[in-house]
């Protein structure tokens, strides 16, 4: 079986670092690891490639995890038909959300609601990234997938509070920006836990740094160019829950 690295986080080989394009050959007992770009030699997550014969399969069946999928599609249950918003809080009621407005190559307003909103909960901080949304930025993204390469497991930290965190810096007093009924203002701290870049209201926010928006303010994704620009694929925009 041949093997192509598209993505530009580190992958081993049996213990040897595969280069971006580069299509190399697997067997099997294989093992693929996945590193960090902070310590590519240091796998955080190992897979051993097991192949099961034709007549293995016919006789055994297929694997358990193939059965469940097939179970689910054949129920019609899918992800964009969930019926709850992805990462619902734990507790209490969503006071907010971070709503999908913009993905590259695809036309979000014709999604259910639900699949393209992050839920969020008072005063609790909750990680946003392919790790944690399983399955939730590569259904917005499903139509130009290469930007996928840009979302980190975990890539920012956010924590919705009624007052203006300690960073004193906010976004989204430009355009979409509605004052809430009674002047009551939700803030959401961002902190970018990623080598990869956000952008809020117009400012980088390299790995480590915090910023804030207000509600109608945006947390975009972005994807660092040859030149050195960024580009912008997939915003997110803060609102209060609908009811």
């Amino acid at each position: 079986m041949k093997l192509q690295k598209h993505s530009g986080n580190p992958l081993l080989h049996d213990k040897q670092q595969v280069s971006q394009g580069e299509t190399v050959s697997v067997a099997d007992n294989s093992h693929l690891g996945f590193a960090d770009n902070a310590k590519p030699d240091k796998c955080f997550l190992v897979l051993a490639l097991k192949f099961r014969s034709h007549d293995a399969v016919k006789s055994q069946g297929p694997h358990p995890a193939i059965q469940v999928a097939m179970q689910r599609e054949a129920s019609g249950k899918s992800f964009h038909h969930a019926s709850q918003p992805v990462n619902m809080p734990s507790t209490g009621t969503a006071a907010a959300v971070l709503e999908c407005v913009t993905a590259k190559g695809t036309d979000v307003q014709k999604m259910v609601p639900d699949a393209r909103v992050i839920a969020l909960s008072l005063e609790e901080s909750i990680d946003i990234g392919r790790q944690h949304q399983v399955g939730f930025f590569e259904h917005l993204l499903q139509a130009e997938p290469r930007w996928l390469t840009f979302i980190s497991r975990a890539h920012c930290r956010v924590q919705l509070t009624d007052s203006i965190p300690a960073t004193g810096r906010s976004s989204g007093q430009g355009a979409g920006f509605q004052q809430p009924p009674g002047g009551n203002q939700r803030w959401l701290k961002v902190e970018n836990l990623s080598t990869n870049p956000i952008n809020i209201g117009g400012r980088l926010l390299r790995k480590g740094k915090e910023d804030v928006i207000c509600e109608g303010g945006s947390l975009i994704f972005v994807a660092a160019g040859g030149d050195g620009k960024e580009q912008a694929f997939l915003e997110l925009r803060l609102r209060r829950a609908r009811a």
